[in-house]
């Protein structure tokens, strides 16, 4: 069975209703698909992080670092 956004809405709890509240809207521009995935990265990567933790795995921070840094030398973003 495939559910649609608002069907999945129904089983996110308080906090992530929260995050995704704080996610901009976008427009239909390249520049506004581009900050929305920087804002997606600053309110996920955190969460990913202290959820991996919390259940003993490691978080893949050179993996991260990598990724912010090619972001940052192609594209001119900073997460």
């Amino acid at each position: 069975m495939i559910t649609g956004k608002r069907h999945v809405a129904a089983f996110l709890n308080d906090e992530q209703r929260a995050i995704l509240a704080q996610v901009p809207s976008l427009a239909p521009t390249m520049q506004s698909l581009i900050q929305g995935r920087v804002a997606y990265g600053r309110l996920f990567l955190p969460r990913a992080q202290r959820l991996m933790e919390a259940h003993g795995q490691v978080y893949p921070e050179a993996f991260e670092a990598a990724t912010k840094r090619h972001l940052g030398e192609t594209l001119g973003l900073s997460l």
